[in-house]
């Protein structure tokens, strides 16, 4: 499915935070959206996830108009996302909170739940099947009986979007995925993104300041600059391009980068 941003603005008060900002992110690729703070990156994230509507401009997705829909809806729309700061159930278990992104999926009716009903054990004991095969995948079946919040920061990071990948949602929204992780951890992370869209087949787009991550995973980027699109193509030409480097970090940007 084919994710399209169509001169979508945005406009709180009288500050304008997006303008007419265009691209699109085709199936299976990993798209970075990168710019320097207030650039409007995650306020176009937000509005691809839902939370914000736009005030001009729409999202669709294989022609579908998802702009005026409900945040909650947009799992059912194939769109899932992360956080910037982590959102684990700390004082649940690795398993259980892989089983609690599953709840937007499962169809038995409250009173299934209550009366404990042989589709509601079914339901359950598939859930948890589903969790043991992805945690199986992502290394972290070891740790299934683990309190969430007793994960190193890194596995903690991946269990976030391990939970979001049971949605089964078509395109994943990665909020600032590296941060807060050392070398070692954003290297697994790197690893990690790949295998969701080659093995898994999902559309990655993720908003990063880590540019080593960045340039290593994505395959195509965007930059906002003042909430307004000043490039978009392949990281071997992004990290060349005079006006990026001059509104992204300046020369700090072109030595991370290589230039």
């Amino acid at each position: 499915m084919t994710l399209n941003i169509n001169a979508v603005s945005k406009v709180f008060g009288g500050v304008v935070a997006l303008s007419d900002v265009s691209f699109s992110v085709e199936p299976g690729a990993i798209l970075g959206l990168i710019g320097p703070n207030g650039a409007g990156k995650t306020t176009l994230f937000n509005i691809v996830a839902g939370v914000f509507k736009p005030t001009a401009g729409s999202i669709t997705m294989d022609g579908r108009h998802l702009e005026n829909e409900p945040n909650y809806l947009r799992i059912d729309r194939s769109i899932a996302r992360t956080f910037q700061n982590i959102r684990l159930f700390p004082n649940l278990t690795v398993l259980q909170n892989i089983v609690t992104g599953m709840h937007s999926k499962l169809r038995c009716a409250m009173i299934e739940a209550i009366f404990r009903t042989s589709r509601w054990r079914k339901e359950e004991r598939d859930s948890r099947i589903r969790a043991m095969e992805l945690l199986e995948t992502f290394g972290l079946a070891g740790r299934k009986d683990d309190l969430a919040r007793s994960l190193p920061y890194g596995e903690q990071r991946i269990l976030e979007i391990t939970r979001a990948l049971v949605t089964d949602s078509n395109v994943l929204l990665l909020d600032e995925p590296a941060a807060g992780l050392n070398n070692v951890e954003s290297a697994r992370l790197v690893d990690f993104i790949r295998m969701i869209r080659d093995k898994m087949g999902r559309t990655v787009l993720l908003v990063e300041h880590d540019m080593n991550v960045i340039m290593k995973v994505c395959e195509r980027l965007v930059v906002l600059d003042h909430g307004v699109k000043i490039a978009e193509g392949e990281p071997k030409d992004i990290q060349k391009n005079k006006q990026v480097i001059e509104a992204y970090l300046g020369r700090k940007f072109a030595d991370e980068v290589g230039c």
